[in-house]
């Protein structure tokens, strides 16, 4: 890539095309580079009849070629045409409460729809077809949000498909009731089709199958973008790069498939990135870099950006929040932005979303603020195209011990897990409880993290936080051990080791097999005092009361002489084997018992422990413990590391409403200010 991407969503098709003109003479003055086009007008590009209608299309993309600008061509299949739903009335998708995704939204269709499937790629290779060998187009982008409504779709073609997967998978019956436990409550099948679709019940569905659904559903979307993938890539220049446009769950499975299969397919990571859906202290943020995680090093390409606040009907927002959201996504490690959308609907449901011009086509706040912005980015463009984030500090991520999350947070936890969609449900609680514990606390001492996941090579160089390792393997500890003795430091949460790849228990309890390696095993569990657990009853499918109690689930740990606050809805009280008793809980029935440990593996350490810091100033406490010469002094705003062919660099990210003192003035490359004081929402880039 030549050049960052800045450009906007754009819908033509909404328009007279003696209109287009203006547009894209607007945009140029603006400073775009690229525009994207057609994800949600398949009745603009073919007839129910099959006949193709793409002049108009060819039109649009020579006309803003001539102002500087390419296009991205989008492939239209997350909006069927009607005529689409007629033909296959089958194609559409349930949810798990039984609601059907019916024609007149976005997204009513089934992946595992054989004709549908099928009907789409077709149109992908038309359009490849056509375009394939056109300069003037920059890219291809597959789809719109697959998996944004749901993951898990209950649709009698979905669930005779699953039927046909796990078949292939068990060979026999008896192997999958082995594997799943199902001699619990007597859910033993005699045949495969007699498995159910996962679908409101009873009571509480077996994890072992809900695990396996989603997996194979999240395979099943992956595979349906990955098919127009194929059939695009034939036919196109290799200049012409590929992406698909699919939730952070479905990418990482996307890109661990074409990894297994040694596939280069797809070029780059693909993100709608909307911060004001993600407004705790750190979800933006966090999320950026587990986007980075999804292929490293391959670089993602935030390809619909926010413009401007969703929670009004005029959509105005402070320009200095709309500069850092931009430069936020660049810092982590982005090398697009383009914003949605460009001029206000005048009809449907987004409407009231914040277009970069209005009806009138008047550059107004939003157009300038993005005028200005431009500028800057291309100021400091070749730090941005070369930039490789440096990590800190390593946080392990395995999505499919994510999907599995069984640990207990907050109350409720466990409504959340009775429920179908793991991607929804189970994974906004295993993020709310690492940002919190890691991402918050170890970013506010000023330091860059990267999620890891277990084919990556890990970096013994750099501290390995472990907040989940539930589905472990042999393989998996093997790994672990190589690091530690490589000279590796890992610092574990509990409640890992216990499960296999089907989410079946071992025999052992949590440490499970990773308790020999960390010289540990469970002696007991924390109690919890009488009255102070869940009071969701799966069996009525509600909660017990109208409120959740004022409830204290925290116990001391003494550490190194200082008072650490852990939560202990999952606390665990170790029996050390070859392991050192670092800290202890202090208080209560369990004082002197063990709870944070170390052993020395290697040239490694190894930390465990018992329960979850509770606090952010527990957090404080333990990682200046635990990692010390690494955690100091709290930092006046986030920082991201990045390094170039040219040297090293740090973006300082003031995500407050209020300015912060620098404790050093700093020089600014993006205004060229020496910079004392970072301003509300302010960002910096200086060279180290």
């Amino acid at each position: 890539m030549k050049s960052i991407l800045l450009g906007a969503a754009y819908y033509p098709e909404h328009d007279p095309e003696t209109e287009w003109e203006s547009d894209a003479r607007l945009m140029e003055e603006l400073g775009l580079n690229v525009v994207r086009v057609g994800e949600f007008c398949w009745n603009r590009m073919q007839q129910s009849d099959g006949s193709l209608t793409l002049d108009w299309l060819e039109r649009l993309v020579e006309l803003y070629y001539r102002h500087g600008i390419r296009t991205i061509l989008c492939t239209p299949s997350a909006t069927p045409p009607v005529w689409a739903v007629e033909r296959f009335p089958d194609m559409l998708p349930v949810l798990p409460d039984g609601r059907k995704g019916l024609f007149g939204g976005r997204r009513h269709y089934s992946v595992f729809h054989k004709g549908y499937r099928e009907l789409s790629v077709e149109m992908a290779r038309s359009i490849a077809k056509r375009f394939g060998h056109n300069p003037a187009v920059a890219g291809w982008h597959i789809d719109n949000e697959i998996g944004s409504y749901g993951v898990v779709d209950c649709s009698e073609t979905a669930v005779k498909a699953f039927r046909k997967h796990v078949e292939l998978e068990f060979a026999t019956v008896e192997a999958l009731n082995r594997a799943w436990g199902l001699i619990f409550w007597n859910q033993e099948i005699d045949y495969f089709d007699q498995l159910p679709a996962p679908t409101h019940m009873m009571c509480t569905r077996n994890p072992q199958y809900l695990h396996a659904y989603n997996r194979f559903c999240l395979r099943g979307m992956a595979d349906f973008a990955l098919a127009q993938a194929e059939a695009i890539r034939p036919l196109t220049d290799r200049s012409q790069w590929i992406v698909a446009s699919c939730e952070g769950a479905t990418q990482h499975v996307m890109f661990d498939r074409l990894r297994e299969r040694g596939d280069n397919l797809l070029d780059y990571v693909e993100l709608n990135n909307y911060p004001e859906l993600l407004p705790q202290d750190g979800q933006a943020a966090m999320r950026l870099d587990n986007v980075r995680a999804t292929d490293r090093p391959r670089p993602f390409l935030v390809l619909e950006q926010q413009v401007g606040s969703g929670y009004t009907t005029t959509g105005g927002i402070d320009p200095a929040v709309r500069r850092y959201w931009a430069w936020e996504a660049l810092a982590r490690g982005s090398r697009s932005v383009c914003w949605f959308h460009w001029r206000r609907f005048r009809t449907g449901c987004e409407w009231r979303l914040t277009s970069v011009v209005e009806r009138d086509r008047k550059p107004r706040m939003v157009y300038r603020s993005l005028q200005t912005l431009i500028r800057e980015i291309r100021r400091v463009e070749p730090v941005l195209l070369d930039a490789r984030v440096i990590p800190d500090v390593q946080v392990y991520l395995d999505l499919d011990s994510v999907l599995a999350w069984d640990r207990s947070s907050e109350p409720l936890f466990w409504m959340e897990i009775q429920l179908p969609d793991a991607v929804h449900q189970r994974f906004p609680l295993w993020e709310k409880t690492v940002r919190r514990t890691v991402y918050n606390p170890l970013t506010a001492f000023g330091l860059t993290l990267d999620f890891v996941k277990p084919h990556e090579t890990w970096d013994p160089a750099k501290p390995l936080i472990i907040p989940d390792m539930d589905l472990c393997m042999p393989e998996r500890v093997g790994k672990l051990r190589a690091f530690l003795e490589a000279g590796g430091t890992v610092i574990c949460f509990p409640g890992v080791g216990e499960r296999d790849h089907h989410a079946a228990h071992h025999d052992h309890p949590s440490p499970g097999l990773l308790g020999p390696l960390f010289g540990i095993s469970l002696d007991d569990y924390y109690p919890l005092p009488a009255g102070q657990g869940a009071i969701y009853d799966p069996a009525l499918g509600k909660m017990t009361a109208e409120s959740w109690p004022e409830v204290d689930t925290s116990a001391t740990v003494l550490l190194e002489g200082q008072n650490l606050e852990v939560d202990i809805r999952h606390g665990e009280i170790l029996n050390p084997e070859n392991a050192d008793v670092i800290g202890r809980y202090a208080g209560g029935s369990c004082d002197g018992r063990p709870a944070i440990t170390r052993c020395r593996v290697g040239k490694g350490i190894a930390y465990y422990l018992g329960a979850v810091p509770a606090s952010p100033e527990a957090c404080t406490i333990l990682y200046r413990i635990l990692l010390t010469g690494l955690v100091r002094d709290p930092a006046p705003c986030r920082q991201v590391t990045v390094q170039t062919t040219g040297g090293r660099f740090r973006f300082l990210l003031n995500d407050r409403p209020q300015s912060v003192r620098l404790s050093t003035p700093v020089k600014d490359m993006i205004s060229g200010d020496t910079i004392n004081e970072l301003p509300a929402y302010g960002v910096v880039l200086t060279a180290l």
